[in-house]
């Protein structure tokens, strides 16, 4: 059976009004920038392999997983133990997070934000969502962020998610902001993947 599920039907279904609402709430305040006081950053730490080979492997594995994500100019590792990830505003192209104002397409978790190198829906593979389990073994959930509308995410990927057994919510970036929102003030397990909702267009050189 299909692992993908909607975060709106969980709340309706087994969270009542009250959350469901709470979630509407994330929606009514994400309308534009905002700024917050906390910052730092942070990918956390991976589990050891189980001997040298293998930890060598998985290492490349990590780097190459990595590789994907760009730390945001400003950030250091003196404040990882107190980032909270809140996405205070959004626009075309650019998005808010605790008081960093970033362009372009970003990774987040509870305790991380990076920019993410995808552009499209269709860089959405496998390889290119290998920096969640390089990061954490614990998420359950990913939210997706498909830009201005909601886009269909490739087989493949959908094969990968079922297959590591992690859950996936695809929706407009205005709500993915708002679910990733909720999910981590609940204290869920969640990634999430933003494309912006009308990203600008390469210049050609």
């Amino acid at each position: 059976a299909a692992r993908a599920c909607s975060a709106w039907r969980r709340l309706l279904c087994h969270g009542g009004a009250r959350r469901a609402s709470l979630l509407k709430r994330h929606l009514r305040t994400l309308g534009g920038p905002g700024f917050g006081s906390s910052s730092g950053f942070g990918f956390g730490e991976s589990r050891a392999g189980p001997g040298p080979v293998a930890a060598v492997a998985q290492r490349q594995r990590r780097i190459r997983a990595l590789s994907m994500l760009t730390q945001p100019e400003g950030m250091n590792s003196s404040t990882i133990e107190n980032w909270e990830s809140q996405i205070q505003g959004f626009g075309d192209n650019y998005f808010f997070v605790n008081g960093y104002g970033m362009a372009g397409s970003i990774a987040l978790l509870p305790n991380m934000v990076a920019y993410w190198r995808g552009e499209t829906i269709d860089d959405l593979t496998p390889d290119s969502l290998a920096w969640i389990l390089a990061v954490s073994s614990e998420v359950e959930i990913l939210v997706i962020g498909t830009g201005m509308g909601t886009q269909m995410i490739p087989k493949e990927t959908v094969a990968w998610l079922r297959e590591k057994k992690i859950s996936y919510e695809p929706a407009p970036t205005s709500t993915a902001c708002a679910t990733f929102n909720f999910l981590c003030e609940e204290g869920r397990q969640v990634a999430a993947v933003l494309l912006p909702i009308n990203p600008k267009p390469k210049e050609s050189v």
